[in-house]
């Protein structure tokens, strides 16, 4: 080979070497890109599941709080273990004077506690429920959805954002009520609180 062909010939495997190099980072890249995927679902992993600690790090002492001050008013209250929600079942006449839809000193006291215990907690849902007063002479069929209202207000009016509360007057013929318990319509606000993680 002459001097010409060995020239030409070095000169174009250099010219070569930029993308012989290329092809071979790819290569490796190509090689060893589940180990970047994995790092990369193991980072996002890590990341929800801080969150979630930190969120049941927060309510789980609340929870205990809320069940304490449910005590203090002698309110029933239940705590299931499985998604940890808390339900209280509210008396009216503990919250409002008769016909009217205006807390107690008793019943704002009771809500106020409720709500510093409730504020700061993004992933939280509560719902205020109950049957309004079977249609009777001198009863206001509005009342009991007035003071739903006046409960959800109550809690707004503590920081909790309003989105996370939903206040329902429930619909007998959908949500019935056993005839022994016919007491409870207008007289009951079931109170559950579910800390759903965001």
């Amino acid at each position: 080979m002459s001097a010409d062909n060995r020239m030409r010939h070095t000169l174009y495997v250099a010219s070569l070497l930029p993308a012989i190099r290329l092809k071979l980072c790819i290569a490796r890249i190509y090689r060893y890109w589940p180990i970047f995927v994995l790092t990369i679902l193991a980072l996002n992993a890590c990341s929800s599941w801080a969150e979630a600690g930190s969120f049941i790090g927060l309510w789980h002492p609340r929870a205990t709080r809320i069940m304490q001050i449910a005590t203090r008013y002698a309110i029933p209250a239940e705590q299931t273990e499985h998604d940890s929600a808390i339900r209280l079942r509210l008396s009216t006449d503990n919250l409002f004077p008769e016909h009217q839809d205006k807390l107690t000193s008793k019943g704002k006291m009771l809500m106020e506690s409720l709500g510093r215990e409730l504020t700061n907690l993004p992933g939280l849902h509560i719902s205020l429920t109950g049957h309004a007063h079977l249609p009777a002479r001198g009863y206001n069929p509005v009342l009991f959805g007035w003071r739903l209202s006046a409960l959800r207000q109550s809690l707004v009016a503590c920081g909790i954002p309003a989105t996370q509360i939903r206040a329902q007057v429930l619909d007998t013929a959908e949500h019935p009520i056993p005839p022994e318990e016919i007491l409870r319509y207008g007289q009951e606000v079931q109170l559950a609180i579910l800390p759903t993680q965001p």
